[in-house]
């Protein structure tokens, strides 16, 4: 090799590849938070009743309009954390463990109410919790570059 005019670079290392799971955690993520802002945006549009009394009316209205600010900015934080799983950020993992959990609560309570369609939601966040907790070495071989 002592002829060759050049010097040959060592290839740098590539960026991680993201498993399949973590992709599908992410599109999870992405998915509730488009059904969790369509949500709040309907709890927002609503209005109440005019047959209901004054006191009631104002309340109700209170209370709905704190419950679609709340769901619009959960839809936020689910939308930043699929987008910070796309991107295998530890911070998207750790925002993602933290919205599953409370889904995982939440759906507790309203498989408990009696509302039967909470367990779809309920194996949507056991599905993330899984795919975070079993995938923390993508995370911190991606942070290590």
């Amino acid at each position: 090799m002592e002829g060759v005019p050049f010097v040959i670079p060592t290839p740098m290392a590539a960026r991680p590849r993201r498993p399949s799971v973590l992709t599908t955690a992410s599109v999870v993520l992405l998915i509730q938070a488009a059904l969790t802002g369509l949500g709040g945006a309907l709890v927002l549009s609503l209005r109440t009743s005019s047959l209901s009394p004054q006191l009631l009316q104002t309340r109700t209205t209170q209370l709905s309009q704190t419950v679609g600010v709340l769901l619009v900015v959960l839809a936020a934080l689910e939308l930043i954390a699929g987008l910070l799983v796309l991107r295998l950020s530890g911070a998207g993992r750790l925002l993602g463990l933290v919205l599953a959990g409370l889904g995982l609560v939440t759906g507790v309570v309203a498989l408990v109410d009696g509302q039967g369609t909470a367990i779809l939601g309920m194996a949507m966040n056991l599905f993330l919790i899984y795919a975070f907790t079993t995938t923390g070495d993508v995370f911190a071989r991606a942070r290590r570059g």
